[in-house]
């Protein structure tokens, strides 16, 4: 009987004595969007991989092919992005690349609720250094942004840009990343963050989305 008791104090103490089980961590599913620029496709840049990688974790992934890229127009855009609206919920990420970025700022001026991030990537807002281009942009451009609606519905904004962008002046991205309230992430030598520049996989954006989409 002696031995019968001593085992089980000694097992009650080895219970009492079992470190705390660690904390419990999961990301949550989200609906993501990537947003192609001019002269784009989804199927361009790091836009495959980044959608593979984040299908991969569980996350519902739509990269849309806009109409028209080579002479884009906004309000074709907006149309052919109806489609989609229905997905977009409070835990949906806006990924928008160049042109695409501008594509992003103008969803969220036209939709009531709030997304969980907006990722803009050499964002364009403004006047780019390849004079052809502009012509090609300026309807996306028109009228300025409507900043405080923008803000309004999404929880967060990142802006990337690096600097030795061929497109993108980087001080149009301080300009911008200062009318979200938010710094700029700036990189160097990155550029325009597409094939071109080397980049048909972006570890740094899919870290920070990954980080983004973890909850404890």
């Amino acid at each position: 009987m002696i031995g019968v008791r001593s085992e089980v104090w000694q097992s009650s103490v080895r219970k009492e004595q079992a470190p705390p089980d660690p904390p419990f961590y999961f990301a949550t599913m989200s609906t993501v969007f990537i947003f192609h620029g001019i002269m784009g496709n989804s199927k361009e840049n790091w836009f495959p991989w980044l959608k593979q990688k984040l299908e991969e974790e569980g996350h519902t992934v739509f990269v849309p092919d806009f109409p028209n890229a080579d002479t884009p127009q906004l309000a074709d855009w907006m149309v052919h992005f109806e489609q989609y609206k229905k997905e977009i919920t409070d835990d949906t990420i806006f990924i928008g690349h160049s042109l695409g970025a501008t594509m992003a700022l103008r969803i969220l001026e036209s939709i009531t609720q709030s997304i969980r991030v907006c990722y803009l990537v050499a964002p364009v807002s403004g006047i780019v250094k390849e004079e052809s281009f502009n012509p090609l942009m300026n309807n996306f451009l028109d009228g300025g942004f409507d900043f405080e609606s923008i803000k309004t519905h999404a929880k967060k904004f990142i802006v990337f840009q690096s600097d030795d962008d061929k497109y993108i002046p980087f001080e149009q991205s301080e300009k911008l990343s200062k009318n979200l309230n938010i710094e700029l992430t700036s990189f160097s030598g990155y550029g325009h963050f597409n094939a071109e520049a080397g980049y048909s996989t972006l570890d740094v954006l899919l870290e920070n989305v990954k980080a983004e989409l973890e909850v404890c």
